[in-house]
């Protein structure tokens, strides 16, 4: 989703004191928005503070230019709102805000209201009568307006702020309706992996320098992974201290299953077509939340290719110096004109039945989770692996699939998660165009 389009804001509505600011403020952190502060923008617009105003002008003075600032908001690019405690009251205000975003009741009981207002001074409604009774009252009137209002409710008493925006993005996630809810975690992503490539590049370019040692399980490693990693790590981990991160070339630490949010990285996947010179190796960052796959990217260092995606809002491919291109898989369920894409490296007797089986003849094979891509790009409709591989192999790969129309499962039809105890994919997985070609 376009995040200068107009509109697709994040409204928090709720009584004075139900915790709006203080979410908000955290939250468009989080999702890389922009915050306004209704009050604070209509404070800027008049020049004085909402008390003065009230004194000076009366409440209709007021309601009438917080209803103008709603309006004005529907020119204005993705926000997260947080609302005057009175906006809902007139209904074309409520009429506005539902066009142009989601919009979310934020309660707390009174006696947990009165505590986080009563020293402020700039409650005006409130003057003469702060305690508990009176906003109790104040709130049983206004919480038909609100409950009329809001797409969803959420309570924030005993709840911290994180949880608080951990149920909004999840359910604007699942609504599939508001602002791209990994913007900020996809531009890092994009740039790190962009800037890994053009290590690997250098390196790549210099057969001399590839430094190659093998690990335990023999899989090789050379100079480009360990500099891969290293910049994807610092990009991480200076944006996002407070996200896990799974990376190949890194010690797993295991407090990372304790965090909902964990990259998931292959600095340089297919290092073994990367020492054969054959240029079918990528950059792979992916986002897990909460075990899913919420964003992806894949970054081809020899061509500039880059492959993205999240949650939500699509797949896309931006070659060097071109605008990018939303991709769909196809939607061929021909068998025998099926376009099948395969390991380069890692071939298996299942994947030789399979083929003649199905008489499958039409068949490319390539290293790296360029296959997935080719999938998610319609330049092929099936990829079938039976061989076990890594969380960092499948992540990204899997949101560019899924994100492009297409099926990503493993191969006895259960989700694929992430961010687990066991990185390793035993149970191998397919990534096809459609249903129809469940081949097995």
């Amino acid at each position: 989703m376009d995040m200068e389009k107009p509109g697709n804001h994040i409204f928090l509505i709720g009584f004075m004191g139900a915790g709006k600011s203080t979410v908000a403020s955290a939250l468009s952190k989080q999702l890389g928005l922009e915050l306004m502060e209704m009050d604070a923008e209509l404070v800027r617009r008049e020049g004085m503070a909402i008390s003065e105003v009230f004194d000076k002008y009366g409440e209709n003075y007021f309601r009438d230019a917080e209803s103008k600032l709603v309006c004005d908001l529907q020119q204005m690019a993705a926000k997260v709102v947080s609302c005057g405690g009175g906006v809902v009251v007139r209904p074309q205000n409520v009429e506005n805000m539902k066009k142009n975003g989601i919009i979310f009741l934020l309660t707390a009981e009174p006696e947990t209201i009165y505590e986080r207002v009563k020293d402020s001074s700039e409650r005006p409604i409130l003057n003469g009568n702060m305690n508990v009774e009176y906003i109790r009252s104040l709130m049983e009137k206004r919480n038909s307006f609100y409950k009329q209002a809001a797409d969803h409710v959420i309570a924030t008493d005993g709840k911290t702020v994180q949880d608080i925006c951990k149920e909004i993005t999840q359910i604007v996630g699942k609504k599939g309706k508001g602002p791209q809810m990994w913007k900020k975690e996809l531009e890092v992503a994009i740039e790190a992996a962009r800037e890994a490539g053009k290590a690997i590049r250098e390196i790549y370019d210099k057969p001399e320098n590839y430094d190659v040692e093998y690990k335990q399980d023999n899989s090789p490693l050379t100079a480009a992974d360990k500099a891969s990693n290293a910049i994807i790590m610092k990009y991480l981990k200076e944006a996002f201290p407070g996200y896990a991160v799974l990376s190949e070339e890194e010690k797993d630490d295991k407090t990372r299953l304790e965090n909902d949010l964990c990259f998931v990285v292959d600095p340089l996947d297919g290092t073994k077509e990367f020492i054969k010179r054959n240029g079918q190796f990528t950059v792979n960052i992916a986002l897990s939340y909460q075990h899913q796959a919420v964003m992806g990217v894949i970054f081809v260092p020899v061509t500039g290719e880059l492959y993205y995606a999240s949650q939500g809002d699509g797949a896309f491919l931006q070659k060097p110096g071109e605008t990018p291109v939303q991709l769909h898989v196809t939607d061929n369920i021909d068998t025998e004109s099926l376009k099948v894409v395969m390991s380069n490296s890692h071939g298996c007797e299942e994947m030789d039945r399979l083929l003649e089986k199905h008489h499958l003849t039409n068949f490319v094979k390539i290293g790296s989770s360029l296959k997935g891509c080719m999938v998610a790009s319609g330049e092929a409709d099936i990829y079938y692996r039976h061989n076990p591989t890594m969380e960092w192999d499948t992540a990204a790969m899997q949101c560019i699939v899924e994100e492009a129309g297409g099926i990503f499962r493993q191969m006895d039809d259960t989700p694929m998660l992430y961010n687990r105890e066991n990185n390793r994919n035993d149970k191998g997985f397919y990534a096809i165009n459609c249903q129809q070609n469940r081949l097995y």
